[in-house]
């Protein structure tokens, strides 16, 4: 079976079928745009206010934007760009309902490990679910702060930070400090970052605030998520 087959029957297996527009038009409305608002109308929220939003409102219908946005697109995109073997280690910051990672611990990592880092314990608990309904046994899920990551310092191969809007916060740049810190200091080691292109810093300045952290830019690439949206992807490694 080709690896796109499998990415799709992943995720009809864990989040279900892809919702109908009618059904998404509701969720946006109902959910989605008011939660989003209330977070991110003005940045540097406190995170106990979005810890809050995310556990009480969105983790509840967070299954539906993944089934709706999900793209192929990135998995091939990581493929391209993460040299590192099945043994590797990974760390997934804001990862949600662990969806992505649980594919890419079973089909790229299957001797690796990865660590879901995310601040809502609503999240983490459907993300735990999913990963005792597929049976996996090389992912854990962490409830942290992508600001001060509990994991040891040059231990891994890899960090995600996906489909956020971290770069518009001023705790940003901790954040990609932080993701410096648990790297390995080695030629293959990346950081990944991916947000929507229109709800992202412009790129010159994702690159000024990479060069501030102590990483090289390597590349950027957009691709279009599950409803047509596009997605920018930037990567960096350390100097």
């Amino acid at each position: 079976m080709k690896l796109e087959e499998r990415f799709k029957r992943h995720l009809l297996k864990t989040v279900g079928k892809k919702p109908t527009r009618e059904e998404m038009t509701r969720i946006n409305k109902q959910f989605i745009r008011p939660a989003f608002k209330k977070i991110y109308d003005n940045p540097d929220k406190p995170p106990a206010l979005i810890r809050s939003i995310y556990d009480r409102t969105l983790s509840g219908i967070w299954d539906k934007l993944v089934a709706d946005q999900s793209s192929f697109s990135e998995i091939l995109l990581l493929k391209k760009y993460i040299k590192s073997g099945k043994y590797s280690r990974i760390t997934s910051v804001a990862s949600g309902l662990a969806v992505f990672e649980l594919f890419l611990a079973k089909e790229f990592f299957p001797d690796g490990k990865i660590l879901c880092v995310d601040i809502s314990e609503g999240m983490n608990r459907r993300a735990e679910a999913y990963k005792k309904k597929l049976g996996a046994k090389n992912i854990d899920i962490i409830t942290a702060s992508a600001t001060k990551l509990p994991i040891k310092r040059n231990s891994q191969d890899i960090v995600l930070i996906r489909r956020s809007g971290m770069s518009n916060d001023r705790r940003w740049n901790i954040v990609l400090k932080e993701a410096r810190k648990v790297l390995k200091k080695k030629r293959n080691s990346r950081v990944i970052y991916t947000a929507d292109a229109d709800f992202t810093k412009p790129l010159v300045d994702i690159k000024t605030d990479l060069k501030r952290a102590k990483f090289k830019f390597v590349a950027s690439e957009r691709f279009r998520r599950g409803d047509g949206k596009l997605v920018e992807m930037i990567v960096a490694k350390c100097l």
